[in-house]
Formats: C-alpha cells, sequence, structure tokens
C-alpha cells in the first residue's frame, strides 16, 4: 500500500504524542479518530515508521559485497581459493540458522472500539504503531449478522463445512461452483480454491465468479452498513472517494506451524479489511502482523465486531491451530477489498486479483467502478450501481457453443472464455448499467425474495 506522507507541526503533536502513549483510551469516541490520525502523523515524522529498513526476502538476497577488504586483489588472485571461502561462509550461515532461536512473538492492545472507531495496531510492551497500514476498527454489530445470514442463504457455510470435512481441495487447486440458495429459487457462483501458499493448512477461499455473485456480497455490506467503516476508513486516510471492489470469504480448521508471511498487494494502495463471522470458542491468537521489516513478529486475536484493516504492504500470515478435536469447528472470515481508484493505481489493482471475477487486467470494470461507494454524497445503502461500458464476445458463434457444453463453469477452460466470451458466459449482469431509482429498487426487491428469511 502507498505510504501515507503527511506533514505535520511536531511542537504541535509531540504532547499529544507522549498523552497517547501513557493514556490511549482518554479521549472520547467522537475525537478519537482524528487524534489517532494526528499521531500517526507525529510517529511518521519521528521515524517509527517511516525510518523503518524495507524487508529483504530470502528468496530474493542478492550479495552486495563489492570487495575483499582482507587485502585481496580484485583483478587477480585463486578463484579457488574465493570459492572456498564463499563455501565456508554459507555453511557458518547455514549452521547460524539452525542455531537461531525462534523470533519471539510480541502482544497487541486489543482495547474495545465503538462503531466507526479507529486505532493504529500497537504492540503491548510500548505502544507503538506496528504501520500506518496496519488498523482496527469498531464495526456495526449489524455486519456480522448480514454476512453471515448472506453466507448460509448463498450456500457458502455448507460448502466450506464440506470442503474443510469432506472432501478438501488439494493444495493450488481450484473448482467453480454454482451453489444453490437455501430459500428461494436461483444460486450464487462461486471460485472455491485452495492457494498454494496454504499448503500446511485446508485454508479454502470463496470468490465470487462472476458480477451477480458480487453484487450479493455488496448488497449484504449495505443492508450491514458498512457505510460507517468506509466513512471512518476515508476520512482517517484523507480519501476523497472510495470503491469496494472484491470480497473473498475464507475458512478454515487447522493449520500447520511454519506457515509463511506474505504481504497481499505491495505498492497498489489496497486496503483490506477482514470481518471475523464465526471463530472457534477459546481458540488462541489467529493471525501474525509483522513490523514493516519483520524484526518484530506479533500474535493477533480476531474479535467479533472488531475489523482488522491489513494493508497491502503489511506483512501478516495465520498462526498454527487445530480445531478437528471439536467436530464441525471452523474459522471463517470476510476479506472485503477496498480502494481509492485513481489513475495511477488502477492498473496494479486489477494485476493483484487472484480470484475468476473481477478478472485480472480488467481495467473497464474497475473504472466503471470508481467512487461508487463513498465520497461525493455516495453511499452502499443506496448504492445506484456501477457505470456502463461495452463489452462484446470475440466469436459469438464459437462462445455459443462453448457455453453451452458448459465450458463458462469448468476450471479448466473458464479463465478463456471469461475473457473471450463475456456475453455467453454471463461475467457482467446487464442490469447494473441501469442507474433508474425504479430498477434498483426492483432489484432490490428481487434479492429479498431470493434471500427470504422467513
Amino acid at each position: 500500500m502507498t505510504v501515507l506522507h503527511i506533514t505535520s507541526d511536531m511542537g504541535q503533536d509531540e504532547p499529544l504524542l507522549r498523552k497517547l502513549r501513557t493514556k490511549p483510551e482518554a479521549h472520547e469516541h467522537k475525537n478519537q479518530n482524528e487524534v489517532d490520525r494526528r499521531l500517526v502523523r507525529a510517529e511518521t515524522q519521528e521515524g517509527r515508521i517511516k525510518n523503518q529498513p524495507q524487508p529483504v526476502l530470502k528468496d530474493k538476497e542478492e550479495n552486495t559485497t563489492e570487495g575483499d577488504d582482507t587485502g585481496g586483489d580484485d583483478t587477480a588472485g585463486d578463484d579457488t581459493e574465493g570459492d572456498d571461502k564463499a563455501g565456508e561462509d554459507e555453511a557458518d550461515d547455514d549452521e547460524k540458522e539452525e542455531n537461531e532461536a525462534p523470533q519471539q512473538r510480541e502482544r497487541f492492545l486489543q482495547n474495545p472500539l465503538k462503531s466507526g472507531q479507529i486505532q493504529p495496531i500497537r504492540w503491548k510492551n510500548d505502544h507503538t504503531m506496528v504501520s500506518v497500514d496496519a488498523l482496527r476498527i469498531g464495526l456495526p454489530p449489524e455486519l456480522r449478522r448480514e454476512l453471515r445470514a448472506m453466507m448460509e442463504r448463498s450456500g457458502v457455510v455448507d460448502a466450506a463445512r464440506y470442503r474443510l470435512f469432506s472432501d478438501p481441495l488439494a493444495p493450488e487447486s481450484i473448482t467453480l461452483q454454482n451453489l444453490p440458495h437455501r430459500r428461494g429459487t436461483g444460486s450464487s457462483f462461486f471460485q472455491v480454491h485452495r492457494p498454494g501458499m496454504y499448503d500446511m493448512s485446508d485454508n479454502t477461499w470463496f470468490d465470487p465468479g462472476n458480477e451477480a455473485t458480487h453484487e450479493e456480497e455488496l448488497a449484504a455490506l449495505g443492508r450491514g452498513n458498512f457505510d460507517v467503516v468506509l466513512d471512518a476508513l476515508g476520512k482517517f486516510y484523507g480519501k476523497t472517494h472510495l470503491t469496494v471492489y472484491g470480497m473473498g470469504i475464507f475458512a478454515l480448521s487447522k493449520c500447520d506451524a511454519g506457515a509463511g508471511i506474505h504481504r497481499d498487494a505491495p505498492g497498489s494502495g489496497v486496503i483490506n479489511v477482514l470481518i471475523a463471522v464465526e471463530l472457534a470458542d477459546g481458540a488462541d491468537p489467529e493471525l501474525i502482523v509483522a513490523s514493516d521489516d519483520e524484526s518484530r513478529i506479533g500474535e493477533m486475536k480476531y474479535e467479533y465486531d472488531v475489523g482488522l484493516v491489513i494493508g497491502g504492504d503489511v506483512p501478516h500470515g495465520t498462526i498454527e491451530a487445530d480445531y478437528r478435536e471439536k467436530k464441525g469447528v471452523l474459522r471463517m472470515v470476510a476479506s472485503v477489498y477496498i480502494a481509492e481508484v485513481t489513475d495511477d493505481n488502477i492498473e496494479d489493482l486489477m494485476d493483484e486479483s487472484s480470484s475468476l471475477f473481477p478478472l485480472q487486467g480488467d481495467v473497464r470494470w474497475l473504472e466503471a467502478q470508481r467512487g461508487r461507494h463513498w465520497g461525493g454524497g455516495k453511499n452502499m445503502a443506496h448504492d445506484t450501481g456501477r457505470k456502463a461500458f461495452e463489452y462484446h464476445d470475440q466469436d459469438q458463434e464459437y462462445c455459443a457453443e462453448k457455453a453451452s457444453i458448459g465450458w463458462c463453469e469448468d476450471g479448466t477452460y473458464a479463465y478463456d472464455m471469461f475473457n473471450e466470451c463475456p456475453k455467453a458466459c454471463n461475467v457482467y449482469d446487464p442490469k447494473f448499467d441501469i442507474k433508474s431509482e425504479s430498477v434498483q429498487a426492483h432489484y432490490n426487491d428481487t434479492q429479498a425474495i431470493i434471500f427470504d428469511t422467513g
């Protein structure tokens, strides 16, 4: 995520910095987000975040030695001796790595938050921030209820239990499924996949497989008052507009020790809000969050009604866990992707897409979403849909034929079909091109019938 570049008067912010370190809970909620935003400025200026060295990933380390300071000649000498010395150094490094004690995990401050209240994630022992892009945010209580209801009605909860406990996917495998709705008619199309990075766990993702399913998720966020979250984040980061351009759901029942730390989308500006929908009772902390240079690693506990904001550059990972002793126990989390879409980051955002929908590199679609959900009077509660754009099948006869034999829902062909045959595969739903209030009201009524709670 792009680092905030904020200037401030240190003469004004420095006393505030000292005050909040000693009693961070002393301020009222109505002023807390502004207080924390000013604190981000102060700590950034002080150098706690800004001056941290950038991480060097092990698989990309380079030898930056420019010469031998012990008296060797750069232009002549015994190459064999150099190779021997390099081999000895490598062996010493390997031995040091083997004998090195595991990195000590720290804990974070996790005091209660009110709906819409933001607090930077802070180390418990010294109260300093982990990163300008790692936050906790109070969620409206109806949000979890609406997301849970949507997941149950659309078949995700049942499918997650099936994939975790009856027929697990192999690492790096993907399947496409039309999940029938529990009540009413219709189905939701999902990409179900277990990424290769999760070969140490059964972490399984459910991502929307087309625009209609994506819009069902947006509707659930709207009913859950996600506008409170967007308003808080938009003001905290000083954004002019925001778009919710994706939501994935992941479920797991176990993760082995040693799972890696990763970054979701470095440099893209993505804001990822993690919302706990179902947690294992009495479980230990579930999430690792690390400092920018990974010199400090901490354990975070998911909480109902408190979301975690993990920017694209924030290192994080899954802590070892095993819930399988208790039948049917699992963890389910919604991962909501938000961005201020700009000319500078729109391609990066679409290059990071790992799901079937939105299509990787589909800049047209994201451009049609720009500023859709917050800013300029926009919100999710009264969402009027995206802008219209033109899309066509490359070969109508070919696309119609292949769609009729199921290629749009076959993992072997779906990605090519979605790119070449968007109309035949119903990638985009044309009703979202229409922005009249009457059509939008008709769509909302249709969703209410499909997801009838009676």
